[in-house]
């Protein structure tokens, strides 16, 4: 499919349209992760604010992971591992 992108003064693009594939996060998929790690630096202090950031963004990453190997780019709710390993960070911190 042939596309011509134009603006008022010039053409800026035409040629051979393009599939482009974009995976986006919603706004709690980086507010409530954030929220944890700043209300745990102020209650626990920097070093226990950093496992936690850390493991959610383990979190992050095997989300992206679990859409790109098994659902092949399908949607998913990013949250939910991203949850997972922040719980993880917390239990952690309790045992240590």
């Amino acid at each position: 499919m042939d596309v011509q992108v134009v603006s008022p003064e010039q053409v800026l693009y035409e040629g051979e349209a393009k599939m482009v594939v974009v995976r986006t996060l919603g706004g709690g998929d980086i507010a409530f992760p954030v929220l944890l790690v700043s209300s745990t630096y102020f209650g626990y202090g920097l070093p226990s604010a950093l496992l936690i950031a850390g493991l959610t963004l383990v979190g992050l990453i095997g989300a992206y992971w679990i859409q790109a190997v098994f659902l092949k780019g399908r949607p998913m709710p990013a949250l939910p591992p991203i949850a997972v390993m922040a719980l993880a960070g917390i239990l952690l911190l309790r045992v240590i």
